[in-house]
């Protein structure tokens, strides 16, 4: 029962599973998805939580991210960039790089060779606006990645797209994934009022709507089960949480 897979459900296997141990109250560690099950578990079951640790900050109505957050993102790396004595010089306006590239991908698509991770054999990929964004869009939570895009984007912007044909072809030879993952994100949701602010942000900004693709998009072919505007909700309790947030996290940002 697809259905069953909901953070809801997982909540209440926590419980049950404190239950279980024979414990009257549990400390709940987690961070990403998991802090977002933390908080569930908080709003059922907070009388049973005797305080939690959370590790970047995935709200109840956080399942889909922002585009601001991904161009806030983006202006802060190009501030660190410029900050740079040796790299500054080379790539003084990161963002203005970042729209250049996007800009002539979207006039017309690159090519470059990769080598296929399954096969071991040379391939040539052809490569788009969306592969770019998509790829820059979902490596913003992670420090080692970012560490690359100031050299990749540099490489791009005179015509060598070798960085990008490697990560999409990684990209396009990975397995779906479980179906629980797919099921607990869309019933988790958007409200209303996020997903219009999204869709007014994904015009406005360089990486638009891609950091959570195919997401929400794949929850309409979905089995239909939304938690609905309850489960979405601002939480608030007595449970001493601390909190955990990196200023370069693009993931689960500081504002969430």
């Amino acid at each position: 029962d697809l259905a069953a897979y909901n953070t809801e459900s997982s909540a209440d296997d926590i419980d049950a599973l404190r239950a279980a141990l024979g414990s009257d109250r549990m400390v709940l560690v987690g961070g990403s998805y998991g802090s977002h099950l933390i908080l569930s578990t908080i709003r059922r079951h907070g009388d049973r939580v005797a305080r939690a640790v959370i590790v970047g900050t995935e709200g109840p109505d956080h399942s889909v991210k922002l585009p601001s957050n991904g161009q806030k993102q983006l202006e802060k790396i190009a501030k660190a960039v410029a900050a740079d004595p040796k790299v500054g010089k080379l790539v003084p306006d990161f963002v203005g790089l970042v729209k250049t590239v996007l800009d002539n991908l979207a006039n017309a698509p690159a090519s470059a060779e990769a080598t296929d991770p399954r096969t071991g054999q040379k391939v040539q990929v052809t490569l788009s606006r969306f592969d770019l964004q998509m790829i820059t869009a979902q490596g913003l939570g992670s420090s080692a990645f970012i560490r690359q895009l100031p050299a990749a984007y540099y490489d791009m912007a005179h015509g060598d797209f070798t960085w990008l044909a490697q990560e999409i072809l990684k990209r396009r030879g990975q397995p779906l994934g479980p179906a629980m993952g797919f099921q607990t994100d869309c019933a988790s949701g958007t409200s209303e009022g996020r997903a219009t602010r999204i869709r007014r942000e994904a015009a406005q900004t360089l990486l638009g709507d891609t950091e959570d693709f195919p997401l929400p998009d794949i929850c309409d072919a979905w089995v239909p089960h939304d938690l609905g505007p309850a489960f979405r909700r601002p939480i608030t309790s007595s449970v001493p949480v601390l909190f955990f947030t990196g200023t370069l996290d693009g993931r689960t940002p500081p504002s969430n």
